[in-house]
């Protein structure tokens, strides 16, 4: 089984995390080190709290790229 990503293990792969809206298909990246800061940083991407800013959905997807 695969360990799965948190934004701690996101910025040691120097990765860049992306969260597109299921509802208004907006996309952002995500602030990392500000999540982590913030004391979600050994959370599941999965599971992290977002909200869209356009449109207040709480349903995303996750892209992950290198930088």
């Amino acid at each position: 089984m695969a360990a799965q990503a948190t934004p701690r293990t996101s910025l040691a792969a120097h990765v860049s995390v992306y969260a597109r809206c299921s509802s208004c298909d907006r996309e952002t990246k995500l602030d990392v080190p500000a999540l982590i800061e913030a004391g979600y940083g050994g959370r599941s991407l999965r599971n992290l709290p977002l909200r869209c800013s356009n449109c207040g959905a709480t349903t995303y997807r996750l892209t992950v790229t290198p930088h």
